[in-house]
């Protein structure tokens, strides 16, 4: 009943973990999250178990989360649907997202944009908002144009609820900062962006500044305070081992921001933080859940997935190993709770079982490629090119004389040789040019090139001419490759003279 998924499989061979081990189940994670949304489009934090049948997911762990976070749940199993490929319009749970999407419309406020956010509980309730937004984000950036009022509305929340020149807390314009909340934020907004809604490049200039404010010498980034620990629940002290979390956020955030930030230089400590996170790889025990948690693996898989290169892949895909290891074993199979984690990770007590199948499936979209997160190591000049390893592109320009745009698609060791006949490409550049009172797009089919061996990868190549004018200045150029993956690969970097 179980496939298995093909790049998860190459992972898994090139690290010698056994079948035995037991590749964790996309799919079977998204079948639980559909059978337990509620009527109403909605995912329950504390309810969920209304959703089971009679005999119930019986298991260890938190028996139910927090009601308040009811929207934030929602968001991230509908996120895990569209990582899954499924939109409202295509997919095998297209009415599955169609529902989320209208509850998550239904939270939205009208005056100010806020999502499932109310100013009690100390403005906690912040993390339901940014999740809302990357999740109706990822649609918007997937064409589903109807959603673009909802996201842009609640963009401007985000920006509104952002301290002056540094990241988020709970509440709006608190005073007081957090690397977990900016985190999110960010995220949200690099959604956004990659959409093609407005975000002014301060907003990502004045995150990345708290990020390197919470970072001390050695990488270690704190919750609040440079080196400081990783935020906690009262409830579970002294249950849980301490593990890089906010470093992991914080790497994380700093390659999303990386995407769209001026051209100022600031000190960067990414390569020092990328060794604490691959020096504390998932671990999940038979007799002992003290190393779960869940939120890290999450955070950790996304950020050494964006920050990984060919010279770090040694490090990364050791580490997805172990991650694959944890999660294929303790997914349940059968029964009422069949294709879930248990709730036993130390934030479980806050989402129950839907924040811990959610989370996880989104960790194993990072395993498997299917996960389309593209990351430009930095801001590109004409003639320079960027890497993100693995699924990760290569986009740059030829010299200016030549005025030609190549993409550059890197795949997992063993991938096959050649690009399926299907693989098909198109560019979108929206350029300003010296002189214009509104920018100029230009549009072209990418030719795909002869692959090439590069770094123990199949590079896939392909080329458009933009027929571009001396007078270009900063611009946007989106790329989108159908053919290469279970999804369309999208993503938008910007160009500069």
């Amino acid at each position: 009943m179980r496939g298995t998924i093909l790049g998860l499989a190459l992972v898994l061979g090139a690290t010698g973990v056994g079948a035995q081990e037991r590749a964790p189940d996309f799919e079977a994670a998204l079948g639980w999250l559909v059978r337990h949304q509620h009527e109403d489009g909605g995912w329950r934090a504390a309810a969920w178990e209304e959703r089971c049948e009679e005999a119930g997911c019986k298991g260890p762990g938190a028996a139910a989360g927090e009601a308040r976070y009811d929207v934030g749940v929602s968001a991230l199993a509908l996120l895990a649907l569209v990582e899954g490929g499924h939109t409202r319009s295509e997919g095998a749970h297209s009415a599955s997202v169609a529902k989320g999407v209208e509850f998550l419309r239904a939270q939205q406020r009208e005056q100010d944009g806020a999502i499932g956010f109310r100013y009690d509980y100390l403005g906690e309730q912040i993390y339901n908002h940014a999740v809302a937004t990357q999740a109706l984000c990822a649609l918007l950036e997937r064409g589903d144009e109807a959603l673009r009022g909802p996201c842009e509305r609640a963009v401007a929340f985000c920006l509104e609820a952002q301290n002056p020149g540094l990241g988020w807390k709970y509440g709006v314009r608190s005073g007081r900062n957090d690397t977990s909340v900016t985190t999110w934020m960010i995220q949200a907004l690099s959604r956004a962006w990659r959409a093609g809604v407005e975000v002014p490049p301060t907003a990502f200039e004045h995150a990345h500044t708290w990020l390197e404010r919470a970072t001390a010498r050695d990488g270690v980034a704190g919750y609040e305070t440079p080196g400081g620990g990783s935020s906690t629940y009262a409830a579970n002290d002294g249950k849980f081992d301490p593990l890089p979390t906010m470093t992991a956020a914080a790497l994380l955030g700093r390659r999303l921001c990386e995407q769209v930030r001026a051209r100022r230089e600031v000190v960067d400590r990414r390569d020092a933080q990328q060794a604490l996170v691959l020096a504390a790889p998932p671990s999940w025990p038979a007799d002992s859940t003290r190393t779960c948690n869940f939120y890290y693996w999450y955070m950790g898989a996304r950020g050494l997935a964006a920050a990984s290169t060919a010279a770090s892949a040694e490090g990364w895909t050791p580490w997805r190993a172990r991650l694959s290891a944890a999660l294929g074993v303790h997914q349940r199979v059968g029964g009422c709770a069949d294709g879930s984690w248990d709730p036993v990770g130390e934030w479980c007590l806050v989402g129950g079982r839907v924040l811990a199948t959610a989370l996880n499936a989104l960790s194993v979209a990072q395993l498997s490629g299917r996960s389309a997160e593209p990351v430009a190591s930095r801001v590109l000049a004409r003639s320079e090119f960027a890497t993100a390893g693995d699924y990760g592109f290569e986009v740059g320009y030829a010299s200016a004389e030549h005025e030609v745009l190549r993409v550059y698609v890197n795949s997992p060791a063993g991938f096959p040789r050649q690009p399926p006949p299907e693989a098909k490409g198109e560019v979108l550049a929206s350029v300003q040019v010296k002189g214009w009172k509104t920018p100029r797009e230009y549009s072209a089919k990418l030719v795909a090139l002869e692959p090439a061996e590069v770094d123990g990868h199949v590079r896939y190549g392909f080329e458009a001419t933009l027929k571009a004018r001396s007078g270009w200045e900063e611009g946007t150029v989106q790329v989108s490759l159908e053919g290469l993956g279970p999804t369309p690969l999208v993503f938008r970097v910007p160009f500069l003279p």
